[in-house]
């Protein structure tokens, strides 16, 4: 077994080989070498990097580690420099750790590396090569055994003393022959213990004529303490008597210490073996008797220990392996001596109890052996794991792939820090105008015109922080068939990372929404060119959305309109607008978001608040409910115009029109109108009825017949003059018609006006006509009485007296007449009132009577009767006061109004608590005036504050006399230049009414209020103008809607204005 040891540590060592390597320097951009391609590998460098390719590859990619190192670097320095480099360098990395050493020789422009591996072979070498060295000179020791042999060889007396002693002995003495021989051992240098044992030995050989063999340690003159095998043989004479003793001593410490060396080495190979993390076997032979094993290789086989498998047949021990190439294979490096290495072989074996494939990376070497023998060391790493790890990661990679390929948005790899393109899909390919030439290159070779563009930063960046970035509709020009074309796309670049957790590529998914982008940016000009007018419209906008009627959007004019700023956009308005809730505008609005209906209104009056200060306006407005994308309405749409001053201007028309009406009824006038174009007559049914005819039977050409002879011509010249631009359109006649039925003759004054186009060509002539028959027959009668007159005074002055004295006695009558009338007035008053007291009495007791059984209608008729017979007291009562305002017979006198204020405020005491009502007077001027009349003026004052009140408002009424202004007496006619006048101001805070009533409340029977809502006769305003003209003032009145009204009071101090 040692020999077998011997040899195979033999073999080991023999075929130990230095590595070589031929490369060629790379230079980078500054012409220094940077690193260098590898032009030629010997068997043992290869044995490191296995089958793969290597030539023209770099040497940094094939062992990384030596950048690490600082090996590389030291190769560049020779290249460089031409200077030799020599050194030893531990080397992790490539499944290595070993000791090297090194040497890096230039040659021309060619470096040449060859690598020693001294790890274990550094000590054994030197021991081997002793070995060798000893073996030599045994081998010459048998040529001539006195010929340099390095052997010690001696010879002793019996006296023990040297006789001989060769040059190897004197040298290791470091004497010479003279100063040794005839000498003893300790005179040599021997110890005694030395000393001793040898000559115990020379008396052992002389006595039994027997070798002696032993192994001693003793000092060498110049090599130390050394060790020698040595053997003592006897010298027989001639008679057989042992007349010396030979000794022959060899240093065997070179031996010894190769021994121990080769006996280490043994030890550390199978320690390798036992201890290495691969599995290893060696076997012997075809048959592959295995000879040595660790437990990693246990474990493979399914075996507990090596007693197991220690000389036996493969095949008996895994007779699974039957027929499986990889014994086939082992067998087959036995007979040829060729190694084998093969990777994710698989065999399959029997584990607990089961048949299973594993996978294994292989390694078979055959070991030549010095006695010509050979084995195989088996190598075999489990792959299994790795394998189908490997072989989901590729299906991984290949669904990986599958998925980009086949999904439906554009999907690219990039991959590296270069941003190499792996994987492109279709889509994102023909959004980049390009075809699969793009694969495997940069991205920035790809699109160089993504250079000013945000896209590469994006990618270092998202590289570089491992963090992922999305963007929405990005802008992006590229070069498509040589002209660049901008898209926008939403892209998400997503890291993606190694197991190391380092980002190694970047996903990019891309959707090209240029359409979408360009509609948005569209819809966008359009919706800013709609805000545009909506925010620029000469008519008030607004946008309410939400249940909470929140105003989303309101240009100026809607805000003008509400009095407000901006600030009340984005918040409900019938928060910001309180008043608006009086409005239907909230049920409405509800109403369209259910109907999704339109909704539009005329001359709506709303009632604002603006500054502070209430408002009332009339509007047109339209609600057009706005629909999402389901077709729900979710907010509104308000445009508005306000109509205040045409609505104002309409009743003004209006009230123009009844007054006209009003004046031609009361002139007892007809209307009439002529169409230039048709000739259509209207006529309003006087005319009708004096014409005898309806004008839509008709046309004006047939109305002059009616005329009478001497008229039509007259009058038909007339109208063709009125139309007559030149004519200023007037038309003035008088003329007869003849009724066609009845034959009545009527006289007309007929009056008209012509309206032109801009062109001046008659349109329309409008007119009136008044019956002046009695006034023609009167004028004509008065003419004969004037003529008749005339002929009677110029006859007769005496008539003439008679005549004065008969106008004196009718100016007499008159007066009397007067007074018959007011007193008629009263009278007519007070015998109204009996039969209205008489229908009120007998009412109540109808009332009464009937009870419980009468009808409802007969109630509400009661009802009726008798309010409206206390109105009609309240009337007589009003008008009688009036009609008393008008007697003259009433003498001013000096009159406190403080004192008149006062009492009157003494009797509303009850009406004023009942109201809390706060009434403030300040000190007023004493006059000349009618103590009734001012009593009766300030009580129609103070009355009508207290009645017209707010429902939510506390009555406060000021009295309160006031400096002359000189444009207060403006409309007061007075003889008297020194005229004295005060100035008196009641103020309430009722509720008001509008600036077109400030001159109409003044007017007799004139009410702004319904009977319902107030009581009243429309008098007491009226009352109150009598009694200030009577005492030669004025009265004037102020007021805001809702806001209550100022009424001044202008009164002479004295009573001769």
């Amino acid at each position: 077994m040692d020999l077998i040891n011997n040899d195979l540590f033999q073999t080991v060592f023999d075929s130990a080989s230095n590595g070589i390597a031929v490369m060629q320097a790379v230079y980078d951009d500054n012409n220094k070498v940077k690193d260098f391609s590898v032009l030629l590998f010997n068997a043992y460098t290869l044995n490191w990097i296995g089958d793969k390719p290597y030539k023209g590859r770099l040497y940094s990619e094939l062992f990384p580690t030596v950048k690490q190192t600082g090996i590389l670097q030291k190769f560049i320095e020779t290249a460089e420099t031409g200077i030799t480099a020599r050194f030893e360098q531990w080397y992790e990395g490539e499944g290595m750790n070993h000791w090297f050493r090194f040497t890096a020789v230039r040659q021309q422009d060619l470096l040449v590396i060859t690598t020693d591996d001294i790890t274990q072979s550094k000590q054994a070498e030197i021991a081997l090569n002793r070995a060798l060295e000893a073996a030599e000179k045994q081998r010459r020791l048998y040529d001539s055994i006195t010929n340099n042999t390095p052997d010690l060889v001696y010879v002793f007396d019996l006296s023990y003393n040297f006789i001989y002693a060769n040059k190897a002995l004197l040298n290791m003495w470091g004497k010479s022959a003279e100063e040794a021989i005839g000498r003893g051992l300790r005179e040599n240098g021997y110890e005694e213990w030395h000393a001793q044992m040898h000559e115990r030995e020379i008396d052992e050989v002389a006595a039994v004529k027997k070798t002696v063999r032993g192994t001693v340690s003793f000092p060498h003159a110049e090599l130390g303490s050394r060790m020698y095998d040595y053997i003592l043989v006897p010298v027989l004479n001639e008679r057989g008597e042992v007349e010396a003793v030979a000794g022959t001593t060899r240093d065997i410490t070179d031996i010894k210490q190769a021994e121990e060396k080769l006996q280490q080495s043994e030890t550390r190979f199978r320690n390798m073996i036992e201890q290495a993390p691969v599995a290893i076997l060696l076997s012997r032979g075809e048959d592959v008797v295995i000879e040595s094993i660790n437990k990693p290789m246990l474990q493979f086989m399914n075996k507990s220990s090596a007693d197991e498998v220690i000389g036996k047949k493969m095949i008996e021990t895994l007779p699974e392996l039957s027929g499986q190439q990889a014994l086939q294979t082992v067998i087959e490096v036995q007979k040829t001596g060729i190694s084998f290495r093969g990777d994710d072989q698989p065999v399959d074996l029997i584990i607990n109890g089961r048949l299973e494939r594993r996978y294994f990376n292989f390694s078979y070497d055959c070991i030549q052996e010095a006695s010509g023998n050979s084995a195989v060391l088996h190598m075999a790493v489990d792959v299994t794991e790795m394998l189908l790890s490997r072989k989901k990661i590729e299906e991984s990679e290949k669904r990986f792939r599958s998925l980009i390929e086949e999904a439906p948005v554009g999907t690219c790899l990039y991959v590296g820090p270069d941003m190499r393109i792996e994987i492109a899909n279709k889509i994102i390919m023909d959004q980049w105008g390009r075809g699969p030439e793009v694969i495997g290159k940069n991205m920035i070779d790809v699109f160089p015109e993504a250079k000013n563009q945000p896209f590469p930063e994006i990618l270092k960046k998202v590289y570089k922080s491992g963090k992922q970035y999305e963007q929405k509709g990005a802008r992006a020009d590229i070069m498509i068939d040589g002209k660049l074309k901008t898209s926008y796309f939403d892209f998400t670049y997503k890291p993606l990372f190694d197991s190391n957790g380092s980002v190694y590529a970047i996903l990019d998914v891309v959707v090209d929404v240029t359409s979408q982008v360009k509609a948005k940016l569209l819809l966008e000009e359009n919706q800013e060119f709609i805000r545009k007018i909506f925010y620029n419209s000469p008519v008030a906008n607004l946008v309410y959305v939400g249940k909470n009627m929140i105003l989303r959007e309101a240009n100026e004019k809607m805000l003008e309109i509400f009095g407000r700023d901006a600030s009340i956009i984005g918040k409900p308005i019938l928060e910001t607008i309180p008043e608006l809730r009086k409005t239907d505008l909230f049920e409405k609005y509800n109403e369209i978001l259910a109907t999704g209906e339109t909704y539009q209104v005329s001359a709506q009056r709303i009632d604002l608040i603006k500054d502070g200060i209430p408002h009332s306006g009339y509007y047109d407005y339209t609600y057009k409910a706005l629909m999402d994308d389901n077709g729900a309405a979710y907010g509104m749409i308000c445009i508005a115009v306000e109509v205040t001053d045409q609505v104002y201007a309409r009743q003004k028309e209006l009230e123009a029109e009844a007054r006209l009406r009003g004046a031609v009824e009361l002139a007892q006038l007809g209307t009439w109108s002529i169409d230039v174009a048709t000739n259509g007559l209207t006529y309003s049914d006087r005319l009708i009825e004096w014409f005898g005819y309806d004008p839509k039977d008709q046309d004006y050409n047939k109305v002059i017949p009616i005329l009478e002879d001497e008229d039509q011509e007259r009058v038909a010249k007339a109208v063709a003059w009125a139309l007559n631009p030149e004519s200023g359109g007037i038309y003035d006649e008088v003329y007869k018609v003849i009724h066609p039925i009845t034959g009545h003759k009527r006289i007309l004054h007929a009056q008209g006006k012509t309206v032109f186009d801009l062109a001046g060509n008659p349109i329309r002539m409008h007119g009136t006509a008044q019956d002046v028959t009695i006034q023609h027959e009167l004028q004509t009668a008065l003419e004969q009485q004037v003529l008749i007159r005339t002929e009677e005074l110029a006859a007769t002055a005496d008539e003439l007296v008679k005549t004065n004295e008969n106008l004196e006695k009718s100016n007499l009558r008159l007066v009397q007449s007067n007074e018959e009338l007011a007193q008629f007035a009263y009278i007519a008053s007070h015998d109204l009132q009996e039969p209205l007291r008489k229908i009120i009495t007998f009412s109540n007791l109808l009332e009464t009577s009937l009870g419980e059984h009468a009808a409802p209608n007969a109630k509400n008729y009661m009802s009726k009767i008798l309010n409206s017979s206390m109105r009609m007291r309240s009337l007589i009562s009003d008008v009688l006061n009036y009609s008393q305002l008008a007697k003259s017979e009433e003498h001013f006198k000096e009159v406190n109004l403080n004192e008149i204020v006062q009492n009157l405020i003494m009797d509303y005491d009850l009406l004023i608590e009942q109201k809390k009502a706060k009434i403030y007077l300040e000190d007023l001027p004493v006059i000349q005036a009618n103590p009734m009349q001012m009593a009766q003026l300030f009580r129609n004052l103070i009355g009508n504050a207290l009645k017209f009140t707010k429902k939510d408002r506390d009555p406060i009424i000021s009295i309160k006399a006031l400096p002359l202004e000189p444009h207060d007496i403006d409309k007061i006619h007075t003889t008297h230049s020194n005229a004295e006048f005060c100035k008196i101001q009641i103020t309430d805070n009722g509720i008001g009414f509008e600036a077109q009533y400030f001159e109409r409340i003044f007017n007799i029977f004139q009410r702004l209020h319904s009977k319902s809502d107030y009581e009243g006769t429309g008098i007491g305003l009226a009352m109150c103008k009598k009694i200030v003209q009577n005492h030669g003032g004025d009265i004037t009145a102020e007021s805001q809607f809702g806001e209550g009204a100022v009424f001044t009071i202008i009164l002479p101090i004295n009573s001769e204005v």
